[in-house]
C-alpha cells in the first residue's frame, strides 16, 4: 500500500474575509433567552469553522427588550460596521425593531421568529424560526386521545402550552409545569389524570 503524507493533502486555501461577509453581530436580551444566545455564537462560530471561513463575531446584549436598551446596542452595532445582525429577540423585540429604521444598514436574521408570526416586514428581514402551530397540529395526528404537555415556564414554553391547550382543547388537555429549579419529577407522576 502506498502511504500517503500530509504533504501531498491539497488543502483548500482559507479566504480572507475583506469585505466583511461573515462580520456577524449577535443581539440578544440576556433576560429572556438567557444561554440561548451562547450555543447560538457557538453554532455560528463551528458553521464558519468547518466552512474553513474566516469571520468576527460579536455579541451585543440589550439585557431586555425595551426600546432604549435595543437602540442603544444597535447604535454600537451600526458604529463597529456590521452588516449582518442575527436578533434573538421575541414577537415584543420584532416589533421595536419593525416600527423602527434603526436597522436599516444590514441584513437582519430573526431564528426565533416565523414569517407566518408577523404581519409586515422590511426587506432587509429574515426569518428562520419554525412554526410551532403547524408543529402542534401534526402532533395531534400522531398522539392518542389522552396526552399531557410538559412544559418550563418560559417564553417559549408558555406559547407551546398555549397553542397546545387551543390545538387540543376538545380533548380535555392537560398541562403540567415543570419548575427550572426542581430536578425530581416523581411529583408530576403523582396525578391521575396521568395515566
Amino acid at each position: 500500500p502506498q502511504e500517503v503524507y500530509e504533504d501531498a493533502i491539497e488543502k483548500e486555501p482559507v479566504v480572507a474575509d475583506e469585505k466583511g461577509a461573515n462580520k456577524i453581530a449577535v443581539l440578544y436580551p440576556s433576560k429572556i433567552v438567557g444561554k440561548y444566545a451562547k450555543s447560538t455564537v457557538n453554532a455560528v462560530m463551528a458553521y464558519l469553522i468547518y466552512n474553513n471561513k474566516e469571520f468576527e463575531i460579536e455579541a451585543f446584549d440589550s439585557y431586555d427588550e425595551s426600546n432604549i436598551n435595543i437602540l442603544t446596542q444597535i447604535k454600537k452595532i451600526e458604529e463597529q460596521g456590521f452588516k449582518k445582525v442575527i436578533t434573538l429577540f421575541t414577537q415584543n423585540g420584532y416589533e421595536i425593531l419593525n416600527r423602527t429604521h434603526a436597522l436599516h444598514f444590514a441584513k437582519v436574521y430573526f431564528p426565533l421568529i416565523n414569517k407566518s408570526e408577523v404581519s409586515f416586514a422590511k426587506d432587509n428581514f429574515v426569518f428562520g424560526g419554525i412554526s410551532y402551530e403547524k408543529q402542534v397540529k401534526l402532533l395531534k395526528t400522531l398522539s392518542s386521545e389522552k396526552s399531557t404537555m410538559f412544559y418550563v415556564p418560559s417564553y417559549l414554553g408558555n406559547k407551546l402550552k398555549d397553542l397546545y391547550n387551543n390545538e387540543f382543547m376538545d380533548t380535555e388537555p392537560i398541562t403540567k409545569e415543570i419548575q427550572r429549579t426542581n430536578n425530581k419529577y416523581q411529583y408530576i407522576m403523582n396525578d391521575e389524570r396521568i395515566a
